[in-house]
């Protein structure tokens, strides 16, 4: 799934999961034109009247950004470097 409205994204049931530490669900965002993969899981607290409540615990981390023409321009510089050394 790859959100492409600005602030909106989707979580869904994560099939996956094998342990207990494993998100209940994950999925993906887009905040302020930054992506971001969004984990959460099924947590439960006791409230002041003793009642058990259940709300989601969410985490959030950014995408990294790949840079294609960053690795290219490397390889290029290093070749570069390496026809100047006298062999």
């Amino acid at each position: 799934m790859n959100s492409k409205r600005d602030n909106s994204g989707a979580i869904f049931k994560n099939e996956k999961k094998e342990k207990p530490e494993h998100a209940d669900y994950n999925g993906d965002a887009v905040v302020a034109g930054v992506s971001y993969f969004i984990n959460a899981w099924i947590n439960e607290y006791t409230d002041k009247n003793g009642e058990t409540r259940k709300y989601l615990g969410i985490k959030f981390k950014q995408k990294e950004t790949r840079q294609p023409n960053l690795v290219k321009e490397k390889k290029k510089e290093l070749e570069d470097e390496l026809e100047d050394i006298p062999f």
